[in-house]
């Protein structure tokens, strides 16, 4: 498979979750006299870990597949 496809969706599920979180966070600040930001500040949470765990396991798959070294670029370092 080409390494690619799995960059690109390993930046959108990382950027998804970015924007989750953010929204999380955003509703936690400023709609908290609403009933319902409870609801949704939790799912925000659930839907952002899951979407930084599939960016993470397809890094790793990207990893797996391209034939490069794989820490030549200071954001691969652990």
């Amino acid at each position: 498979m080409d390494p690619v496809i799995f960059f690109y969706t390993h930046a959108g599920f990382m950027t998804a979750g970015f924007l989750l979180m953010l929204a999380g966070v955003t509703v936690a600040m400023f709609i908290k006299r609403r009933r319902w930001w409870l609801s949704i500040h939790k799912a925000a949470g659930i839907l952002t870990a899951v979407c930084f765990l599939c960016g993470f396991t397809v890094a790793i798959l990207m990893v797996g597949v391209s034939e490069e070294e794989h820490f030549r670029v200071t954001h691969a370092l652990p």
